[in-house]
């Protein structure tokens, strides 16, 4: 006689209602929680949001009956310490649940296995590692940021069939491609373009063509020339804009860095030399202020430091099906024999490519 669904389905069912806290809840993971009895579902939840309860929380204190005879699936270990909400592996203990089922370990340090050992030890049932490589997957940028102290980078690019750079004011791909795109702002933390982009294009890095939250947006301008009248200091309400410059940049212009901190711009000051802040070191600050996804739409010099540094998680290439000649180049190496190294050296572990509209989008996966 069948028990029911197996705990592959479960996992499955945890991984899909976890896919809805995705852009909202980084640089946490993203997490999903199902309590089963006898095949049927008692209560569910997910982390919805960033400093908010967790999955497991969510999930228990939407059932208020019996929990005898219970499992709870939940694709991540359930947390032992406390951060910006209590310990989940307290709340589980404290419901009378007797059986947990769990995706993956937690990479996090602070409670990598602990979790599970917790239960174990007050006499919970824990099997773990169901279904773990599409609960590592979901949580890509989790594992990065926990394992490195980076965020993950997801590198956008588009080119013409000859290999030049697209410009923001004239569109190079279809509104397909700008569609998709749009679609993927709303699931990173932020975007990341330079002062050149913003100065020359003046974008408004949001998603209007698609429903979703707009991201933070950084702008990596080291000389701080981005113009105070920069549609992107105007956008939205409740998403950040942040300033990478460098200290003695600052030091030159005080009026505009007060002008811009009363319209509540954030600005990250690194004391680089020659003007210019290392591509590492701009990620290891942004994971320190919570972003812990980044969606690089930057020109030809920032997308070159992001390779060369080895700073990359994903790049994802558009070639439209048009000529543009001239010499403006996707990618500009500043040390290009330097550079070409360092980017041969890390070959993607993952390639593939598919049609979008009339563009072809090529996407390469490093692990």
């Amino acid at each position: 006689m069948s028990s029911g669904p197996s705990h592959e389905y479960w996992m499955n069912e945890c991984i899909r209602i976890a896919q809805k806290g995705i852009g909202r809840v980084s640089p946490n993971p993203a997490v999903g929680a199902f309590l089963v009895r006898e095949g049927r579902v008692l209560s569910s939840g997910f982390h919805r949001r960033f400093g908010e309860p967790h999955a497991e929380i969510n999930c228990l204190s939407a059932w208020s009956g019996d929990t005898r005879g219970a499992t709870l699936y939940v694709n991540l270990e359930p947390c032992t310490h406390f951060g910006k909400t209590p310990p989940c592996v307290d709340a589980i203990l404290h419901s009378g649940i007797r059986k947990v089922v769990v995706g993956m370990i937690d990479p996090d340090p602070r409670v990598s296995g602990k979790g599970v050992r917790k239960l174990q030890r007050e006499g919970v049932s824990v099997v773990t590692g169901i279904c773990e490589r599409e609960c590592r997957e979901l949580n890509r940028s989790f594992v990065k940021n926990v394992t490195s102290g980076l965020p993950y980078v997801h590198l956008k690019v588009a080119l013409s069939i000859d290999g030049k750079l697209g410009g923001w004011k004239k569109q190079l791909t279809s509104p397909m491609a700008g569609k998709l795109v749009h679609r993927w702002r709303a699931t990173h933390d932020a975007i990341l373009v330079g002062s050149g982009t913003v100065m020359e294009d003046d974008p408004r890095l949001d998603v209007r063509l698609v429903r979703g939250r707009d991201p933070h947006v950084v702008i990596v301008d080291g000389q701080f020339r981005v113009p105070l009248k920069s549609r992107v200091f105007s956008g939205a309400a409740g998403r950040r804009i942040l300033v990478c410059t460098t200290t003695a940049a600052m030091r030159r212009n005080p009026d505009k860095v007060h002008r811009l901190q009363d319209r509540g711009v954030e600005i990250l000051d690194f004391d680089a030399k020659k003007r210019r802040i290392p591509i590492r070191e701009i990620c290891r600050t942004l994971l320190k202020n919570n972003i812990g996804t980044i969606l690089v739409e930057a020109g030809a010099d920032i997308s070159a430091g992001f390779l060369s540094e080895g700073m990359i998680d994903k790049l994802s290439m558009f070639i439209a099906p048009v000529a543009l000649g001239g010499d403006l180049k996707v990618f500009r190496f500043k040390d290009t024999k330097a550079g070409a190294l360092r980017v041969r050296a890390r070959n993607p572990q993952e390639v593939s490519a598919q049609r979008i509209g009339p563009d072809l989008l090529v996407s390469y996966l490093y692990h």
